[in-house]
């Protein structure tokens, strides 16, 4: 995913909520965020993922 400067956290919640519905932040500041089917509460949005881990730079 690339994000490109200007771009809002709005926007970026946007896109991560129509992945998944729980994302696990890592960092201060943020350096990481993981979906997991094995989080509790955890229900992805789209058919046949089971974890995704983005990590920023």
């Amino acid at each position: 995913m690339l994000i490109s400067v200007g771009t809002t956290e709005e926007e970026i919640n946007n896109v991560l909520g129509g992945i998944s519905d729980n994302w696990t932040r890592f960092g201060s500041p943020l350096t990481e965020l993981l979906a997991s089917d094995t989080t509790e509460n955890c229900y992805f949005l789209l058919d046949g993922l089971k974890m995704i881990d983005i990590h920023f730079e």
